[in-house]
């Protein structure tokens, strides 16, 4: 082979360099601008095309129109409702008049609907309060990464759909369904998780979806519960101070009460002593 090169070599008159082999994508892309590049380069004759124009615009009509669905999220026919709403009998026809102008892509109600959805769905994800949605059936119906987070959940699949019972008590859910209230807010301690919870729960008008919305304020609270043990142990300590400097002072009194009996008693034997001296005199 290295035989081969060197003939090679010699002929062509130019040395070999090494280097990386181009890839595919490298390849197919230098063709297609050379493709471009020719076809931008061909004169063209408008009175021989012009019977086929019409065809041609058609073609890419159509493919214009497909791609307008797919921004429609029209993805697959099932997807073309064609329910009429934007006043077009079907959704082609409504790509059709977006192609040609006629008409604002925005004016398809499920296009919207999905897209305030998927909105939606972004706010809640990223929000950080755990957020957790239950239909009337008592099943989780969405949860935001927050609270999967709280409740060890990896991933929403394996919650969504299942009782809320699972991870949170349901009394709250029933209540917000039953009841006439639209919001409440509760505190609570999930034994389990060891987790303090702020909770929301905000129900629709329809009585349909109860939503919670939890934020985490274990941190705060466990802060505060330390704050509270050091002001027990603190107070606990000066009442054993107290109680022992009053122990002192009842012994250091009752010390000196006893010093000061045997005192008098001391000083009251001197004063007769010195009296029955004082009489033996004058009686001599």
């Amino acid at each position: 082979e290295k035989t081969k090169v060197r003939n090679i070599v010699r002929e062509i008159g130019k040395e070999f360099v090494d280097g990386d082999l181009p890839t595919p994508q490298e390849i197919c892309t230098k063709q297609l601008f050379r493709a471009i590049d020719e076809i931008e380069k061909v004169d063209v004759d408008e009175d021989q095309i012009a019977p086929f124009m019409t065809e041609i615009r058609r073609h890419f009509e159509y493919v214009d129109k497909e791609d307008i669905l797919k921004k429609m999220g029209k993805l697959r026919p099932e997807d073309e409702l064609n329910c009429g709403i934007c006043g077009y009998p079907t959704c082609r026809e409504k790509a059709k008049a977006v192609f040609l102008g006629r008409a604002d892509i925005t004016m398809c109600l499920p296009y919207m609907k999905e897209k305030a959805e998927s909105y939606s769905d972004k706010i809640v994800n990223v929000s950080p309060n755990a957020i957790v949605s239950v239909g009337r059936d008592l099943r989780v119906k969405q949860i935001n990464q927050a609270a999967c987070d709280i409740f060890g959940i990896r991933t929403r699949e394996d919650i969504v759909g299942y009782p809320v019972s699972r991870i949170l008590d349901e009394f709250d859910f029933v209540r917000m369904l039953s009841g006439d209230g639209k919001q409440t807010q509760t505190y609570t301690y999930l034994s389990d998780y060891n987790v303090y919870l702020e909770q929301v729960f905000l129900c629709d008008e329809d009585k349909e979806i109860v939503t919670c919305i939890m934020k985490n304020v274990t941190q705060s609270r466990q802060k505060r519960n330390q704050i509270r043990q050091v002001k027990l142990r603190t107070a606990t300590m000066a009442d054993e101070i107290v109680e022992k400097q009053m122990r002192i002072a009842h012994e250091i009194a009752s010390l000196l009460g006893e010093t000061v009996a045997e005192t008098k008693v001391a000083v009251n034997d001197l004063k007769n002593t010195i009296m029955m001296d004082e009489d033996k005199d004058e009686q001599r």
